[in-house]
């Protein structure tokens, strides 16, 4: 099976009950995923540049996700860059 990495945006998911929902889903669904949280891991916005490289580089599969009604990457994902 592929190696999936999911990486969440929202930035503060104890508040989204559907982004929630979805990321507990998809992490319970398949064996070979890694939900990077980035709210949960970078709740300074003092993101480790080099490991989520290697995530990223690790992967078959990449998934960003965040709330689609929003129209736009949430900041924690813009900082990645």
């Amino acid at each position: 099976m592929s190696n999936i990495v999911v990486v969440s945006g929202h930035p503060d998911l104890d508040t989204s009950n559907a982004n929630t929902v979805i990321l507990n889903a998809l992490e319970h669904r398949f064996d070979s995923i890694a939900v990077r949280r980035l709210d949960t891991l970078y709740s300074d916005f003092n993101i480790d540049i080099e490991a989520e490289q290697q995530a990223l580089i690790k992967a078959d599969i990449v998934v960003l996700q965040f709330p689609f009604h929003w129209y736009s990457v949430p900041a924690l994902l813009k900082k990645m860059d």
